[in-house]
């Protein structure tokens, strides 16, 4: 038989309805609050709407006019990024920045003092020990000597923060990277918390050359008992050719990258330098620099 109500009983069931939706609302908003505080009493943080976009591709070294610029537009399209110096202003707080200290000098960063500085106000980092020490148009660093400048910046850095991890040394490593690394350990060189290194193939643009780089150096370090997770700080084409070229190279080597299991990350040289920079001064990607974006991250 169906049941009728009167106007009394429809007027019951809304208020109590009505209660219900109230307790429902006051509650969850109470949930969002931390003991003791109320709703106003909690700060609220506004990220740059860049962090709503998707990250599009995993590193960057940041090179040429984009190398010192504060451009969260452009940082935002990958997953870390560095410039090859340690930079507090704008960059410090970009989540995605790895300091780095390029060889034994630090009056670039306002010496010791600067180092500690930058680490203890944004604990956490991965640091960057060193740049091609085994390349005299770079850091140029003869391995037992910097067996100790490793030691004195890990302790420097760790010293300021507990947290840090840090990784050594940007090397390419082909054959002399690779009699610089032996030296570097025979001399009892630090191991860090992981290895950053560099793969320019023997032959340029060459995905093969380029892992066999890797693998070798797998290889070395495996033989040593030093196997630590590898960063690659640089890879990349390094002489000239169509666009095509490097996409090329970049489909075939991301894949093969993102499958090591040791393999943490990889950075392209570079967003604005060599004969195949990402993007143009104004930041928009080159024909290469949308290859790469549409690779992914890690």
């Amino acid at each position: 038989m169906m049941r009728t109500h009167t106007r009394w009983q429809y007027t019951i069931h809304i208020a109590l309805l009505s209660v219900i939706v109230i307790f429902l609302l006051f509650g969850r908003a109470r949930a969002g609050a931390p003991e003791g505080k109320s709703i106003s009493a909690v700060p609220r943080l506004y990220l740059p709407l860049v962090l709503d976009r998707p990250v599009q591709a995993d590193g960057v070294g940041l090179g040429g006019p984009h190398k010192m610029a504060v451009n969260p537009q452009l940082w935002g399209r990958f997953r870390w990024i560095y410039n090859w110096i340690t930079v507090g202003q704008g960059f410090g707080d970009w989540p995605g920045y790895r300091p780095m200290i390029w060889d034994d000098r630090l009056e670039w960063y306002g010496g010791a003092a600067g180092i500690r500085w930058f680490a203890t106000r944004w604990p956490g980092r991965q640091w960057l020990f060193l740049n091609e020490p085994e390349r005299a148009s770079q850091a140029n660093l003869p391995p037992e000597y910097a067996a100790q400048v490793v030691a004195s910046h890990r302790d420097l850095v760790t010293g300021a923060d507990p947290t840090a991890t840090w990784g050594c040394c940007g090397v390419q490593v082909d054959a002399t990277g690779m009699a610089w690394l032996n030296r570097y350990s025979d001399a009892g060189g630090p191991v860090g918390d992981f290895w950053h290194i560099h793969i320019y193939g023997v032959e340029d643009c060459n995905p093969a050359s380029s892992l066999e780089l890797l693998r070798n150096f797998e290889a070395w370090a495996e033989a040593r008992g030093i196997t630590r997770p590898i960063l690659i700080t640089e890879f990349g084409c390094l002489f000239g050719g169509p666009p095509q070229r490097a996409c090329d190279y970049i489909a075939n080597i991301v894949p093969a990258l993102r499958a090591d299991p040791l393999v943490t990350g990889w950075a392209w040289w570079s967003s604005g330098d060599g004969t195949y920079p990402l993007f143009d001064a104004q930041g928009n990607p080159t024909e290469v620099g949308q290859c790469y974006l549409n690779t992914g991250q890690r």
